[in-house]
């Protein structure tokens, strides 16, 4: 039984290394991985050998996206008391006590929650051409979405 699952697709994502070390210190107890048979980038070993991650193989993952998803949800509901769906460049936080970690705040502040919403905030990359070293320590420019883009 775990706690805190998380699942997210993988496509050409150069980051999924920062994404998975940063969710399993957040709290995740067990990462599924939707890994896009048309990716050209490939998982590192040290990654696909990690007991706390999965990968998935997933078929014609652009128009298959959400069953795909969907099927692996019905495969772990049972076995996990919180799921948590995100892209593997996106980073959930805690904002309002910042040294909690999202395992922390799910065990107390939403303790009695069946589902917690996260408003979703755009970053941008700020028009670099290339990606960066680190997505969180490099794409921390909020877009505004006051104004016209």
């Amino acid at each position: 039984m775990h706690f805190l699952s998380l699942i997210t697709r993988y496509l050409n994502e150069p980051f999924l290394e920062e994404f998975i070390n940063y969710y399993l210190r957040e709290g995740v107890d067990h990462i599924y991985v939707l890994f896009d048979n048309d990716s050209t980038l490939q998982i590192k070993p040290h990654i696909s050998n990690n007991p706390h991650v999965t990968i998935l193989i997933s078929k014609s993952f652009k128009q298959r996206q959400t069953h795909d998803a969907n099927q692996l949800y019905q495969s772990i509901r049972n076995d996990t008391e919180w799921v948590v769906f995100v892209d593997c460049d996106e980073f959930i936080s805690t904002r309002k006590f910042t040294n909690n970690t999202i395992r922390h705040e799910l065990e107390t502040t939403f303790k009695h929650a069946d589902c917690v919403k996260v408003p979703w905030v755009m970053m941008s990359s700020n028009g670099r051409m290339n990606d960066p070293p680190s997505i969180l320590q490099h794409i921390v420019h909020r877009w505004n979405h006051d104004l016209r883009h």
